[in-house]
């Protein structure tokens, strides 16, 4: 994982998810109906899901989540899922039906036979009105896109490519805000924290709470 992937990762973590890092696609064969059979492989970035009940005594509440930005994913009733990609430069990836597909599937959120009509709702060509997640029975799916600030409002210029666009400037201010509220127990386990990224931002957080 580069830094962008480990913010990105850590931002949902903050946000009650398990995240699954470099979700591997494997080369299998796609219908295309212009070409015939293609075959597809590659990586996703991130796959998280989310459960209904999650808490946890130390940042794990309703008061430490990014509603601004992520309301329709912290559901107090379904599980909800999101598909990530992240970029540290200003390359804007187009979501393809076969990646999607495959995350959806994996994620488990709803059963087979929805896979392809959920994909292809969160899939719209050209500019329209914000695509929204999709809200099933089973649970809720989205797609996000984490990036430069500088990409940000690029991306949304383009017309709805993702369900929640996240700057990596927002997921460092988060992920920092959550290190200092919380220093004394943060800075305490810091080291125990499974990554150098993660346990710097502890220091640095205790560090901004101390200093004021």
């Amino acid at each position: 994982m580069n830094y962008g992937e480990r913010l990105a990762s850590w931002y949902l973590r903050l946000n009650g998810f398990i995240p699954m890092p470099n979700f591997v696609l494997h080369r299998e064969p796609e219908p295309d109906r212009e070409n015939g059979p293609q075959v597809y492989h590659g990586n996703v970035d991130l796959l998280a899901v989310r459960f209904p009940y999650v808490y946890e005594g130390t940042g794990g509440t309703p008061n430490d989540w990014d509603y601004d930005l992520l309301s329709d994913l912290l559901s107090d009733d379904h599980p909800s899922a999101v598909i990530v990609e992240v970029k540290t430069n200003d390359e804007i990836p187009v979501p393809y039906a076969s990646q999607l597909k495959r995350s959806i599937s994996r994620l488990g959120i709803v059963p087979q036979e929805r896979v392809e009509a959920v994909a292809s709702a969160l899939i719209r060509e050209g500019r329209g009105a914000p695509l929204q997640v999709v809200s099933d029975p089973k649970g809720i799916i989205g797609t996000m896109f984490i990036c430069p600030d500088s990409s940000e409002t690029r991306i949304r210029s383009l017309g709805s490519l993702y369900t929640h666009v996240v700057s990596l400037e927002h997921c460092d201010a988060f992920i920092r805000s959550r290190m200092k509220a919380y220093y004394q127990k943060k800075h305490a386990s810091r080291l125990l924290f499974p990554d150098e990224l993660i346990q710097y931002l502890a220091w640095q957080g205790m560090k901004a709470a101390t200093t004021e």
